[in-house]
């Protein structure tokens, strides 16, 4: 259970910067399958988006943390507009 105390954690460090400014915002993402936690952070002003994740030691790797960034979305002109596709570039 230490990641949840992480997860909560990183929650209660990134909620207060959220609501102070509304610039970030943090969704905590649940995998049940396989128990994993993630948090997804979007950034409202400029559309960054990352993930952070923690994985614990296993007989395959080490335990680690992680922020990933995911890239960045743009708005499009109106409701169910594709705005990108995978592998249009």
């Amino acid at each position: 259970m230490p990641s949840r105390k992480i997860l909560a954690l990183c929650l209660t460090l990134v909620a207060p910067l959220a609501a102070a400014e509304g610039r970030y915002q943090a969704v905590p993402i649940y995998n049940p399958s396989d128990g994993s936690s993630k948090i997804f952070i979007l950034d409202t002003q400029n559309g960054q988006m990352w993930t952070w994740m923690e994985v614990g030691a296993s007989s395959s790797g080490a335990a680690g943390r992680f922020l990933i960034y995911q890239g960045q979305v743009r708005p499009g002109k109106r409701m169910g507009e594709i705005v990108d596709e995978a592998g249009s570039r």
